[in-house]
């Protein structure tokens, strides 16, 4: 939206890690996620910087936040019981207009040109078939399953019990293995510090 995207971040991380001033990296979170593009990326390069990378959730960091978050070295959380972490699951969202556009005294007709009977089936103008609804979660539990690979190895001693999409707060988070610690944004700088020395 007119902002910084997974792209611009990812680009900071790798200039931080060719900066010879900077030990260290604590990115600050407080997002209820968003869209899979670019999250794999932006995980990926947190996962890889050679510098240590904390992740500060000051509110909260959630679904595609808590990919990212999922590959730092560590997670500090800002409260025991007003931050939270999860939401790890995919979804898709279809709003089926057609009868409120039908009462609006609108019909829609689609036309798609010969060879094209698959084209942009998911949209809101016509109720989704089954085919359309099956080959959506399809692709779904692709990115799920990639989703929940990947946080299981940034965080390998995570519960099992916590790929369900729940919001879990600080004490539940750190006792699941989604969160190391609770402390504020001097806190993680110290903990990224600390890792940096011990590189």
């Amino acid at each position: 939206m007119c902002s910084w995207g997974s792209e611009d971040i990812a680009g900071w991380i790798m200039e931080a890690n060719n900066d010879p001033a900077i030990s260290a990296i604590v990115l600050e979170i407080n997002s209820g996620g968003g869209q899979v593009d670019g999250t794999q990326l932006l995980g990926e390069v947190v996962r890889a910087s050679q510098k240590p990378v904390v992740a500060w959730v000051a509110g909260m960091a959630a679904s595609a936040a808590y990919w990212v978050a999922s590959q730092a070295r560590e997670i500090v959380m800002e409260s025991e019981t007003t931050s939270e972490v999860g939401s790890i699951g995919v979804i898709a969202m279809h709003v089926d207009a057609t009868k409120a556009l039908e009462q609006e005294g609108y019909k829609v007709t689609i036309v798609r040109s010969d060879g094209s009977a698959d084209k942009a089936l998911f949209n809101s103008f016509e109720p989704l078939s089954e085919a359309v609804i099956n080959d959506t979660k399809a692709s779904l539990n692709l990115i799920r399953q990639t989703f929940e690979k990947t946080v299981k190895a940034g965080r390998p001693g995570i519960s099992a019990d916590v790929f369900t999409g729940k919001m879990y707060a600080g004490k539940d988070a750190i006792r699941l293995g989604m969160a190391d610690r609770i402390g504020y944004l001097g806190d993680a700088v110290r903990r990224a510090d600390l890792l940096a020395r011990k590189s």
